[in-house]
């Protein structure tokens, strides 16, 4: 049966997409609306023995992949550095929305991408909220830095210094709200795990939300060694011969903000965490740089969170590994 499926690549945009009906053999390119009405002109052209590839594309591709998925359309969607690293192996220079999209169609045929499923409504909705909240922040610090440049200023305009203090309270007070929505929604969604990782010494209720969000309450992954790879924060090792050895660092190809909160946990964990103070001090001991060791905090804080999560129990400081 494998055989007979036909991989459809689609590349997808703003305002259209493009896809490339590939047969094993042949590529037939078409170009829709990226509207309902371009939907189900598509969905028309597509038959039982269809599979849909596609790039996560910020937002874009969320509504068609939807569409496929409710109808029962076989629908995969690959991270976008996964496409472009097949592209390069193939040696494709020519860059145009068809060209992609017989490119997303050949991996699709030759790797057998997983079939896609959307992510449950609390996720989307949390995410929202927590993108708002990264969004006031940076507000927020932009407007104290500038009422700071601005009352260090002779003869400034002391009514805006005003204005500007009014707007910082404004601003704190609709990030506290929507913080404590995000937090009631975890809760209230992920009970029991996000009570598991809020009992965890360093990690506080913002970044137990984040962490319950991003796993589906640490159901997405098989493992702690999973989760940690996919939040980029495995150790890359670099070494060709016996010439060759270069530092060791991070991967960051996974989630930048999952990565930031957690470690600014890591300041507060190696104080009051008995585990991730030692691995610090042992760390320190050794060696190595203070960054790196607070890496192998934030390591040891997804461990601690996965391993009680998953087991329904809470943070135990006496615990000792058998």
């Amino acid at each position: 049966m494998e055989k007979e499926c036909h991989y459809i690549g689609i590349d997808i945009s703003k305002e259209t997409f493009d896809v490339s009906f590939y047969d094993g053999v042949t590529h037939r390119h078409h170009q829709y609306a990226n509207t309902a009405t371009g939907f189900a002109s598509f969905g028309a052209d597509l038959s039982a023995a269809s599979r849909c590839v596609m790039e996560a594309t910020g937002v874009y591709h969320l509504h068609l992949a939807m569409y496929l998925y409710e109808r029962g359309i076989w629908v995969s969607v690959v991270n976008p550095l996964v496409i472009r690293r097949f592209m390069q192996m193939q040696l494709r220079r020519a860059k145009t929305d068809k060209a992609d999209a017989q490119q997303i169609a050949l991996y699709g045929s030759t790797h057998h991408p997983a079939p896609w499923q959307p992510e449950p409504e609390a996720v989307t909705q949390m995410g929202q909220l927590y993108s708002l909240i990264e969004g006031i922040t940076t507000y927020t610090t932009s407007l104290r830095n500038r009422r700071e440049a601005f009352s260090r200023q002779p003869h400034g305009d002391r009514q805006l210094l005003k204005k500007l203090d009014r707007e910082i309270v404004r601003q704190q007070k609709m990030n506290a709200e929507y913080l404590q929505q995000l937090i009631d929604l975890a809760q209230s969604t992920y009970g029991k795990a996000f009570e598991a990782v809020v009992s965890i010494p360093g990690i506080g209720k913002k970044t137990a939300s984040l962490l319950v969000m991003v796993t589906n309450g640490f159901t997405a992954f098989d493992s702690s060694k999973q989760l940690i790879a996919y939040l980029g924060l495995s150790p890359r090792h670099y070494q060709s011969g016996s010439s060759v050895h270069g530092q060791a660092h991070i991967c960051k190809m996974g989630m930048q903000r999952v990565r930031s909160a957690l470690y600014i946990c890591t300041w507060s964990a190696v104080r009051h965490n008995h585990a991730c103070r030692e691995l610090y001090a042992r760390l320190l001991s050794r060696g190595k740089p203070a960054k790196l060791a607070l890496v192998a905090v934030a390591n040891k804080l997804v461990k601690q969170a996965f391993a009680i999560a998953t087991n329904h129990t809470s943070y135990d400081p006496n615990f000792q590994r058998t």
